[in-house]
């Protein structure tokens, strides 16, 4: 994985979620990333969704997240693309505590959610 890649998914992760690990992972599935790397795009997959490890639901008729699982990894993937779309400008530049503003904002509160790891597929 490209240190610049993984630095911007670290920096973004301890702004909304201080203490939480960025773990790359390898799991089984498909994805249009197949045809991007083909064509020699490097492609990574990363989420900023956190479920119940005690209720997963993946792919079934009843597949579902928590409202605040959802609008926090909204703001994380938003935070992520604004920062890599950016060529050539530092992570440093980033005013502090901007993305954590934004979670606050659109959950209305902190997260204080133990078990939480941001994975990179």
């Amino acid at each position: 994985m490209r240190p610049d890649v993984l630095n911007t998914i670290s920096h973004v992760t301890s702004q909304l979620w201080p203490g939480v690990p960025v773990v790359p992972t390898m799991v089984m599935g498909a994805t249009d990333g197949k045809s991007l790397r083909a064509a020699g795009i490097p492609t990574y997959g990363v989420q900023g969704f956190f479920m119940d490890r005690n209720d997963l639901r993946f792919h079934g008729r009843d597949e579902r997240m928590s409202v605040q699982s959802f609008y926090e990894g909204q703001t994380f993937l938003y935070e992520l693309v604004k920062i890599l779309s950016k060529a050539g400008e530092s992570i440093a530049a980033l005013p502090p505590g901007s993305s954590q503003d934004l979670a606050e904002a659109a959950v209305g509160g902190t997260s204080e959610r133990a078990h939480k790891i941001v994975q990179i597929l």
